[in-house]
């Protein structure tokens, strides 16, 4: 990240949500990343991420009264914090085992192998956080 970069950075969006949110999220992060001079194997891997979890929110969440999510990322010298925001379904989001022969279930899987870390709050619906180191 370029010396003058320092200072976090956040960007918030409201999606609608639907299939085509993932792609829309992907490619505003990957401008904001490439923009900011991240290394190309961060910014695959956060490109990676954050359309897993938005798929995660459009697939089993639920919107806002507008049918929205929240996706937002903060950027700062060290890492980059992704998180994904709805209404909430009813139940955690959990790491699972998919089957080897499943066309699906390894969104977290993958969002746990590509980030330092990431974590669920539960508060007024549910957000899934994931921090990706810069370097």
């Amino acid at each position: 990240m370029p010396a003058d970069s320092t200072r976090p950075r956040r960007v918030t969006l409201q999606l609608p949500r639907e299939p085509l949110a993932a792609r829309s999220a992907r490619r505003m992060l990957t401008e904001f990343l490439v923009d900011a001079q991240l290394p190309t194997t961060v910014v695959r891997d956060a490109a990676l991420v954050i359309s897993e979890l938005v798929t995660n929110s459009v697939d089993h969440g639920r919107g806002n009264a507008r049918d929205e999510i929240e996706v937002s990322w903060q950027l700062d010298a060290l890492r980059l914090r992704l998180s994904v925001h709805d209404s909430g379904s009813g139940s955690i989001p959990m790491l699972r085992q998919a089957e080897s022969r499943a066309s699906r279930g390894r969104g977290l899987a993958i969002v746990a192998e590509l980030s330092s870390s990431w974590s669920v709050e539960q508060h007024d619906g549910t957000r899934v956080i994931a921090v990706l180191p810069t370097r």
